[in-house]
């Protein structure tokens, strides 16, 4: 059977294509931006797009990896994501943010009785003479009834450069496939189809350059998968 994966606070899913990549199938998302959302369902069909992290509930299919993400810090975000945790109880979570959520997050995963740390990621690229740097943290956890937490090798920190895909500079780049390029997104990802109005250009441009880096989390996904190797996976009932 292969693991499945609940999404929470999931943007457009760049986050949730590693995580596929690295062998998930996407049961779940919840986003409360309807672009976004719809960008989701373009993606990801078999999976289930909640309006918001407050409309899930027990009723939803239980998942053997929770991801979850905070955009920008705020309050109400991390008990949210812990209610989804107690209400699942999921094998496997990984929390994406600021390092300082990130260690948040990992105490409070650590008082429900999961097991794990903290990774630092620095993915670099430069794309059309221009430089883009992200540092991110994640809180990677196992229950407490696992053996052991994921071993995570080194991040070598990913750099990409213009041979790992054409950008034609326009002096403009406030565009979404410049945005998609720079943080690893296949072009045109964030792209509904159809004619495009301004706003809906702009609308992909920010949600691209808000977009996780997919490579990050496959890397990260593959270390959580060789951990989940060791026990029964989620069963929808």
């Amino acid at each position: 059977m292969i693991p499945r994966l609940g999404s929470l606070y999931s943007g457009v899913g760049g986050a949730d294509l590693g995580l596929e990549r690295a062998g998930f199938e996407v049961c779940w998302q919840a986003e409360a931006d309807p672009f976004r959302r719809a960008v989701l369902a373009r993606h990801f069909p078999g999976a289930y797009q909640f309006s918001d992290v407050a409309a899930i509930d027990a009723l939803a299919a239980p998942v053997d990896l929770l991801y979850a993400e905070f955009p920008t810090p705020h309050a109400r975000w991390l008990p949210e994501i812990l209610r989804v945790v107690e209400l699942f109880a999921p094998p496997a979570i990984l929390v994406e943010g600021r390092r300082d959520w990130a260690f948040r997050a990992s105490e409070a995963l650590g008082a429900l009785g999961y097991r794990g740390g903290l990774a630092r990621v620095d993915y670099e690229a430069n794309k059309a003479g221009i430089h883009y740097r992200r540092e991110r943290g994640y809180a990677v956890a196992l229950r407490a009834d696992e053996e052991e937490p994921p071993t995570l090798a080194p991040w070598p920190s990913v750099r990409t450069d213009a041979a790992a895909g054409r950008f034609e500079d326009t002096g403009m780049v406030a565009v979404p496939e410049f945005f998609e390029l720079l943080v690893g997104l296949p072009q045109r990802w964030t792209c509904l189809c159809g004619e495009e109005t301004c706003y809906e250009a702009a609308a992909r441009a920010l949600a691209a350059s808000e977009a996780t880096t997919p490579a990050v989390t496959e890397w990260l996904g593959r270390a959580m998968l060789k951990a989940l190797e060791r026990q029964p996976l989620a069963v929808a009932g």
